[in-house]
């Protein structure tokens, strides 16, 4: 896909900053759970499956999925967070420097959960040039939160990649996309402001991406 995607305009174009690889992937705290919960001819039972198994000093032949599923700790599923970030992080950034030295390797959209990950920060830090959050149901940036990012990453630098509210006087119904409703569009201005104030006070911010202009895609009432 980097080669199909990636054209040689692209690759000598002094205006691009850098790609994103990916949006919103399910980076989820209990990953090792999931995966062992899946069907044991599935490769990605089977990787988990090695992987804890030899972590924990067992015999994969003889394990107890269940109880092997009940014994796993904080810890283990850390790590194990740690080593699918590894893995993906390791092919996309290779694959992506590989065809494009030139331009930069913006992450993959963190949203949700996976903002308070702090496993998946301290590996992608280790191979993105920027980190790419989509950040969501907050009214002001949280200081702890944009603090973590820095600190577990490494120092990285941060985009924010996706973020926006929706005002209900627009005459659209406003369901569709996951950015909040406020009153008005004076007040989406304010919303704009407020936030942005909050992530020019972070050192680490380097910009953002307000994610629509236009209120919604779904019909007038």
């Amino acid at each position: 896909r980097a080669t199909e995607n990636i054209t040689e305009e692209m690759i000598n174009d002094p205006t691009l900053l850098g790609y994103f690889v990916d949006n919103e992937l399910p980076w989820r705290e209990d990953a090792l759970t999931r995966y062992l919960s899946l069907e044991k001819s599935d490769i990605n039972f089977q990787k988990a499956l090695e992987w804890v198994t030899k972590e924990k000093g067992l015999d994969a032949r003889v394990v107890d999925i269940d109880t092997l599923k009940a014994s796993l700790t904080d810890d283990e599923r850390g790590k194990f967070l740690g080593h699918i970030a590894r893995r993906y992080f390791d092919i996309v950034s290779r694959v992506l420097k590989d065809r494009d030295p030139n331009h930069l390797f913006l992450g993959s959209r963190l949203h949700g959960q996976a903002i308070r990950l702090k496993p998946v920060f301290e590996i992608l830090g280790e191979y993105a040039d920027v980190i790419s959050v989509n950040y969501y149901h907050r009214w002001t940036p949280r200081t702890s939160e944009l603090k973590n990012w820095s600190t577990w990453s490494g120092d990285k630098p941060f985009v924010i990649s996706e973020w926006y509210v929706k005002g209900e006087d627009s005459g659209y119904t406003n369901t569709d996309g996951a950015g909040g409703v406020v009153k008005s569009q004076t007040d989406r201005g304010r919303f704009y402001q407020n936030f942005t104030l909050g992530l020019l006070e972070s050192k680490s911010c380097i910009g953002w991406f307000w994610h629509t202009y236009r209120d919604t895609k779904d019909l007038p009432k």
